[in-house]
């Protein structure tokens, strides 16, 4: 992953925890609690919408809008998995890279 990617990841994911921070602090976190909401930012408003179709938030049908903790809570949960898989696998190629260096006869 490129150091732009990088940083476009994780400015969605931080729309997305705005957005549940938010809506938490609305007190907006069942359909009985829903309020109107609209992102701060344009980047949220891009993210919403995925949020949406997702089913972290939902959408009543006056449009108003409440978040699903348990969705949400589900989703960072398998971010984080996802993150640890990937520095896990980049440890494990550098272990070989540096196992067959020495097994070589690489060193300095």
């Amino acid at each position: 992953m490129t150091a732009a990617a990088a940083a476009v990841a994780a400015s969605v994911a931080r729309a997305r925890r705005e957005i549940a921070t938010a809506l938490r602090d609305a007190g907006a976190v069942s359909e009985a609690g829903a309020t109107r909401y609209q992102p701060a930012s344009r980047l949220g408003a891009r993210v919403l919408p995925r949020m949406i179709r997702a089913g972290i938030v939902h959408e009543t049908a006056s449009g108003d809008l409440w978040l699903d903790e348990a969705a949400f809570a589900a989703r960072q949960a398998a971010a984080r998995k996802g993150a640890l898989l990937a520095i896990t696998i980049v440890f494990v190629v550098a272990a070989i890279c540096v196992g067959l260096g020495l097994a070589l006869g690489w060193s300095r």
